[in-house]
């Protein structure tokens, strides 16, 4: 029944209140203001069931969190035989039952249901008058256009989650995938004065998993995109080369963060015994994706990839904050920023949130490969290999592969 209501909140594009009030879902409002929300939020407030944020939490539930529990009281339903919660009951280890990843698939899927609704971009909306993406690529060290993963080994600290019956600290040597630190190299020309720019960096396998050679196309290709950075830059009038790390990355936390580091708040300097009994810093600090993981694995031969930049104009972009730093808002491409507004005025995942457009400027100008779109002035797309090194990862030197 929770499902069906939910599926016709998505087709009919309406949102039902308490009171039965009738709230329209569209991604096409106005949210400088901060008065209003896009359709996409109303739904995720809702899925997320908020007390103080869902539409209406009496009709809609808490489909996403109470899947998972039903999920994992399956074995036991009313408790007739005292069994124990499965691993779905609990955040901290709910990726251990393959059927995750089944339940997250299709809240997805819902998601992507209303956002097929949405009406596609307009190259008004894509595009940047004045300036041009003119090249893109990557660097490994002395090696151009590969990025390279292989295994890691660093200690973790497992007595936050797990009891050992002790005081001490435990920890655990833990093999893991990681990557070569690599920068992206971006040329681009601005014929205008000076201005401050987005650059928002994409990164998608160019193959489909049937393993064809002819490239997939945009409407397939389009839900495999993964931002793997965001940043402001300021394009001097001319042509400019953007160097840019990618320790940097707008989505990830260093991977060296240990819970006993979020407890003393390393970044504020707060001692444990001063801080509030409820701290929601340590929470939101702990906050984003692991930097090891920014890149998938690969192969050992070498897998195809394509990377995307964007520029758009900040400008138009930024959200307007509070003056000052903010304590753990590195990974604010995933996260957002802590008791602040969203920091970008486009949804999270523009351009590729919505179906792409059919066209461009004219009827042949057709899009049906990300390389159709690319066309559009501020952006680029080039094709990268990621090698898997395995535990050659650590070697030294960088050396180009024939």
């Amino acid at each position: 029944m929770i499902v069906a209501t939910w599926w016709c909140m998505i087709i009919t594009m309406i949102a039902l209140q308490s009171g039965g009030n009738r709230v329209p879902l569209s991604d096409e409002v106005d949210i400088s203001s901060g008065g209003r929300k896009r359709g996409i939020d109303i739904i995720g407030d809702a899925f997320e069931a908020d007390l103080n944020l869902s539409v209406n939490y009496d009709f809609y539930g808490d489909l996403h969190n109470f899947g998972h529990v039903l999920i994992a009281s399956s074995h036991d339903p009313d408790g007739t035989h005292g069994e124990n919660l499965g691993v779905m009951s609990d955040s901290a280890v709910a990726m251990r039952d393959p059927v995750f990843y089944r339940w997250h698939k299709y809240i997805d899927w819902i998601f992507q249901q209303y956002k097929a609704t949405q009406p596609s971009y307009t190259v008004q909306q894509l595009e940047l008058p004045g300036v041009t993406v003119n090249r893109l690529g990557v660097a490994t060290g002395n090696v151009a256009d590969e990025i390279h993963t292989g295994w890691s080994s660093r200690e973790f600290e497992a007595s936050r989650g797990i009891d050992f019956g002790t005081a001490q600290s435990v920890r655990i040597n833990l093999q893991h995938l990681d990557h070569k630190p690599f920068d992206y190299h971006i040329l681009a020309n601005n014929s205008g004065a000076q201005r401050q720019v987005y650059v928002r960096i994409f990164l998608a396998p160019k193959f489909n998993q049937n393993g064809t050679d002819a490239p997939m196309l945009l409407n397939e290709q389009r839900l495999l995109w993964v931002e793997l950075d965001k940043f402001v830059f300021a394009l001097k009038p001319g042509q400019n080369h953007i160097k840019r790390p990618s320790s940097q990355s707008s989505v990830t936390i260093p991977g060296e963060i240990t819970f006993r580091d979020l407890e003393q708040d390393i970044r504020g300097g707060t001692q444990p015994s001063t801080r509030p009994p409820v701290d929601i810093q340590e929470d939101f600090c702990g906050c984003g994706w692991p930097h090891h993981l920014l890149v998938p694995r690969g192969r050992p031969e070498g897998m195809t990839f394509q990377l995307f930049v964007m520029m758009t104009d900040y400008e138009q972009d930024r959200v307007p904050q509070r003056p000052g730093a903010r304590q753990c808002a590195g990974a604010a491409s995933y996260c957002g920023v802590l008791d602040e507004r969203y920091p970008d005025m486009r949804p999270m995942g523009f351009p590729f949130d919505r179906l792409p457009p059919r066209e461009l400027r004219t009827t042949q100008e057709q899009v049906l490969t990300i390389e159709d779109l690319a066309r559009l002035d501020n952006m680029a797309v080039h094709d990268i290999v990621i090698r898997f090194l395995g535990e050659e990862l650590n070697d030294d030197a960088d050396v180009a592969t024939a």
